[in-house]
């Protein structure tokens, strides 16, 4: 839950390997460039099967299953404290997969897209905890990354929560953001007075470190105050 930039990037020419691997080269000087807080190693995306791994549905559609890259490059990007790590990179993914059929292995195909792709997502909302400049710079930060994977040549589709990729409105960018810090706090601190009374259990959220939460808390409830009071009459 919070403000969330989702993106999905693909190679409009079959690149080689090392091709892969040299452009993720340049979106590290250019994230250094940026001033990103830090910029990781470039790993072969065998070594990183919790990312790269694909779901899609087996042909019964009872379960789903998985299926890991066969090949591809990928980097974390930090871009600022509070601000989940940026991934970026290309994968390729069988097209083909192993499935039981109620009586023999069988090859059907994975459904999954040929060539380089990737996909991923940085939630940016609580870097907002170190203050609004802060939350800004991080999340341009990301936008600045996803604009250089287009000027490389890349398919890039974006779709962010707080719409600073369609609009490029950094005014509409904050109020955007403090919008979303009082629904938080006044939902996080309904959520906690609800489980306090309940032993043994306990919520977490960023939204509670924050220096100003009360204020927060107390402006969702004026602006919001209304969707959440059926939920509050619940509780008691």
């Amino acid at each position: 839950m919070g403000l969330t930039i989702h993106y999905k990037l693909s190679a409009r020419k079959d690149w080689s390997s090392e091709k892969v691997r040299q452009w993720l080269e340049i979106m590290a000087d250019y994230a250094r460039h940026l001033g990103c807080e830090s910029v990781g190693e470039i790993q072969h995306a065998v070594m990183r099967p919790d990312v790269t791994e694909v779901r899609f549905e087996k042909a019964t559609k009872l379960q789903k299953k998985s299926a890991h890259a066969e090949d591809g490059w990928l980097i974390t990007i930090q871009t600022g404290d509070g601000c989940q790590p940026t991934i970026l990179g290309l994968c390729k993914y069988p097209g083909w997969r192993s499935a039981w059929n109620g009586h023999r292995w069988t090859e059907i195909p994975s459904g999954l897209p040929s060539g380089w792709t990737f996909g991923w997502f940085c939630k940016t909302q609580f870097a907002g905890k170190h203050g609004p400049a802060h939350f800004i710079r991080c999340h341009k930060s990301v936008v600045s990354l996803l604009d250089f994977c287009r000027k490389a040549g890349l398919d890039v589709t974006v779709r962010d929560e707080a719409g600073y990729w369609e609009k490029r409105d950094e005014g509409e960018l904050m109020k955007v953001l403090r919008r979303n810090e009082a629904l938080l706090a006044a939902f996080g601190g309904l959520l906690k007075d609800m489980t306090e009374s309940q032993r043994g259990r306990k919520i977490k959220s960023p939204i509670f470190d924050y220096a100003n939460f009360e204020h927060l808390e107390h402006e969702g409830w004026e602006r919001f105050g209304k969707i959440f009071a059926p939920l509050q009459k619940c509780a008691r």
